[in-house]
């Protein structure tokens, strides 16, 4: 016998205009990004039973059910056999996308977010006028149950008082994804980029996941056109397939030791020229190695060939030093950097420095000045084959936000020739864990090369210290295989990584300060291998092998878009891995009281001395309380707003606010209040 149902409400296929049989959808809904078109799948319905039914109707009529929730069904049936068998209640079509063809399967409610300056009036206005009854309210959407989703959520869209507004519909499954794989040859070669445990050269292969999780990122951005990395090095052709000329900003005067050359024409001594000679002999790694570097930062991607960069969108600066050139002195390296910056550069790597003990102030006040003008500068560790030596000039600086780079390998432990220092501020993978006469292996990072027989493929002839054997090429397959190397390496490759990752994150967000890119650089990375990470209390979280970790582009560049707001947003870090993304939870454990923005000295010294004092009673003498305000959204603030400061009497489990705004007292005496305020400057984003 037929199940009697009352009919509450019937959508039939009349509800949907007429017009559209004549077009290739059947309906649309709405959302931020625009019309979503859909079609009708045939035969296919969502069908809600308020007042229930019995579950074996369905299979005494031989139809194939999907049970949604209580109630509520997927019946595979014709519309009217369905309203046939069992009357209705609701019932709305199974749709399916036009682009994408994927399925819309609809529950009659409706989810929409109002936007800000939206009257309370007006809301009102709205639900009662369709009749719509809340199911679910937070503080980012509401909820409600109607009887005419699509063509409802159409209607209230159309208001124009809402954000977005559409139907319910049930969750598509995501796709777990290793993220973005390009198709350029020689990706899987890139263990350093992504890490399967693959075999990389000479029979080696490394620990799956011991890279920097560039797939993942790529997922989010690869980069923005107008983010410039420069690369002051020996210099970068201008031919080669990876960096085609509109991926260059290729500048008069970037060959900058073009002087010492004059009695070297064949050495290129064209000042507005940053192309490399290769000279031949023992020259071919530096003539090589500014290629190598950029190649690693933003090579092309899915171009039918090589490799794959790090940042494929952004461009290449190349400067262009000289290692080896006579009669430069060490104001030219200065001179280098400060054209870099002076010339609009967001990024400046650089991949080479001196011994550790020597000091070169031409070099050290053209980096602090770029970075003090906004420029994000990374300079390699340096390598040293004794192994556990120290960093090198000018990685071993005491220069506030330099970065400085040294390199794990592919099991994400400390290279056998990475520093051990506590300058180390992060480390990227690199190549093998020891010397060659250790482990029989050369460099294994694979990144671009001159094209034809000069450079490191094939491997010059004329050296007589293996590896590799002389001649070798690699790859020695492939599209253009003479214009890509399997055999760079050193903390020279590590620099470049971290460059194209900043890039990515700028990408993302333009408004990153270099303090901003500092701390997501060091506080998003991985804290791997068998170190200690709290052997400084100063330093938390930092080790003298790896210093803050192996960076992990893709936390980098998603914090950086999670951080990315519209207006203004003022906050105050309460640890040094807080980036200002609510809510901000701490690791159990990790000390509540200790904040990188806020210290105390006993005297009118912080902004020098910017470390926490306990304070001290005097009768005369101040307190005097520090804090470091950043702006991370788009806007400029206005100078208005007011930062308050509040006292507790000290504990571990004070209750925002009550301990802190007198709320509290015990035998009469409060237990915290608030101490004053006053304005917060005007801050840009």
């Amino acid at each position: 016998m037929k199940n009697l149902i009352n009919i509450l409400f019937v959508q039939l296929l009349f509800l949907i205009p007429q017009v559209a049989y004549n077009q290739t959808y059947d309906d649309f809904y709405y959302t931020q990004k625009g019309k979503v078109y859909l079609k009708i799948v045939p035969d296919r319905y969502v069908v809600e039973f308020p007042n229930g039914v019995d579950e074996n109707l369905f299979s005494q009529q031989n139809i194939q059910i999907e049970k949604l929730r209580e109630n509520i069904f997927i019946i595979n049936s014709s519309f009217n056999d369905i309203q046939n068998l069992f009357g209705l209640s609701f019932i709305s079509p199974v749709y399916e996308t036009i682009e994408g063809n994927s399925i819309r399967i609809m529950f009659n409610e409706i989810i929409l977010r109002f936007k800000e300056d939206a009257q309370e009036t007006s809301k009102d206005n709205i639900i009662n006028t369709f009749g719509l009854v809340e199911t679910e309210s937070t503080r980012i959407f509401n909820k409600f149950k109607t009887n005419n989703p699509l063509q409802i959520s159409k209607a209230i869209f159309e208001t124009g008082l809402v954000k977005y507004c559409n139907p319910v519909f049930k969750a598509t499954i995501p796709v777990p994804y290793d993220g973005y794989i390009p198709t350029d040859a020689y990706f899987n070669k890139q263990f350093y980029l992504h890490n399967t445990g693959q075999e990389i050269n000479d029979g080696k292969s490394g620990t799956p996941g011991a890279d920097i999780k560039m797939p993942l990122a790529w997922e989010i951005t690869k980069g923005s056109e107008d983010i410039v990395i420069a690369i002051i090095d020996e210099g970068v052709l201008e031919n080669h397939p990876e960096l085609p000329a509109e991926r260059q900003v290729r500048l008069p005067g970037s060959n900058i030791f073009w002087e010492k050359l004059l009695n070297h024409p064949q050495l290129n001594n064209d000042p507005d020229d940053p192309s490399p000679v290769d000279n031949g002999g023992n020259d071919y790694q530096y003539t090589n190695h500014g290629n190598s570097c950029a190649g690693i930062a933003a090579a092309e991607h899915d171009n039918g060939q090589g490799i794959a960069g790090i940042a494929p969108n952004c461009k290449i600066m190349p400067v262009r030093i000289i290692y080896w050139a006579m009669g430069q002195t060490n104001d030219d390296y200065g001179k280098a950097i400060t054209f870099a910056y002076e010339k609009g550069a967001d990024i400046i790597s650089m991949s080479f420095g001196w011994p550790s003990e020597d000091f070169y102030p031409e070099v050290y006040d053209a980096i602090e000045d770029a970075i003090e003008g906004g420029c994000i500068v990374i300079v390699s560790a340096g390598n040293n084959w004794e192994n556990n030596g120290p960093a090198q000039f000018p990685a071993n600086t005491d220069i506030p936000l330099l970065l400085s780079v040294g390199a794990s390998d592919r099991n994400d432990e400390k290279a056998y020739y990475s520093p051990i220092d506590l300058a180390i501020n992060i480390s990227a993978p690199s190549h093998s864990a020891y010397p060659y006469q250790v482990s029989g292996e050369s460099g294994q990072v694979w990144t671009i090369d001159f094209s034809g027989n000069e450079g490191r493929n094939p491997w010059p002839t004329d050296l007589n210290t293996p590896p590799p054997d002389l001649g070798e090429e690699l790859p020695d397959w492939g599209t253009n295989n003479l214009a890509y190397t399997g055999r760079f390496g050193g903390t020279s490759a590590a620099a470049p990584q971290v460059a194209g990752c900043a890039a990515l994150a700028l990408s993302v967000n333009s408004n990153l300060s270099v303090i901003q890119i500092n701390n997501l650089v060091k506080h998003t990375a991985d804290k791997v291998g068998p170190y200690s990470y709290s052997w400084n209390e100063f330093m938390k979280g930092h080790s003298k092998e790896l210093g803050y970790g192996r960076l992990n582009c893709y936390r980098m560049v998603k914090t950086a878009n999670d951080m990315l707001v519209s207006g203004v947003d003022l906050y105050i870090r309460d640890l040094e891995d807080d980036f200002g993304i609510e809510p901000n939870e701490a690791e159990a454990g990790t000390p509540m009281w200790i904040s990188p923005d806020i210290w105390i000295r006993n005297q009118n010294d912080g902004t020098v001395n910017q470390i926490h004092e306990n304070p001290e009673y005097s009768a005369t003498n101040p307190v005097y309380v520090y804090l470091r305000v950043t702006n991370k959204g788009e806007e400029t603030s206005t100078g208005n707003e007011k930062l308050h400061l509040y006292w507790a009497k000290a504990g571990t489990d004070l209750v925002w606010k009550d301990y802190w705004d007198g709320s509290v007292s015990v035998n009469g005496i409060p237990m915290g209040g608030i101490l004053g305020d006053q304005n917060v400057p005007i801050i840009n984003p």
